[in-house]
């Protein structure tokens, strides 16, 4: 028996295909390992006084809005998050 070249083309296609949707499968339904997951900065202990205070802030929840230690941390935060000097509150058009 012999198989002509677009045949065996179209078998190395198939088989192609094939693998690749179990390799997808296989992958799919995989656990993920404790080693592949990110590291997310809000787990991991904060250094920085003004990152505790945001994170303490965050956790009061409507709260907060009335808190001056609150509304100081986020204004700093912000200065930073811009770069901004230390004078300057806000870039203005």
């Amino acid at each position: 028996m012999r198989i002509g070249g677009q045949t065996l083309l179209r078998i190395v296609a198939g088989a192609f295909a094939a693998a690749v949707i179990v390799l997808a499968a296989i992958q799919a339904t995989r656990a993920p390992d404790e080693a592949e997951q990110p590291v997310r900065s809000s787990n991991l202990p904060s250094t920085d006084p003004l990152t505790a205070e945001v994170a303490r802030c965050a956790a009061m929840g409507e709260a907060a809005l009335q808190d001056d230690a609150c509304r100081r941390a986020w204004t700093e935060h912000r200065r930073r998050f811009l770069g901004l000097d230390p004078g300057q509150s806000e870039a203005r058009p």
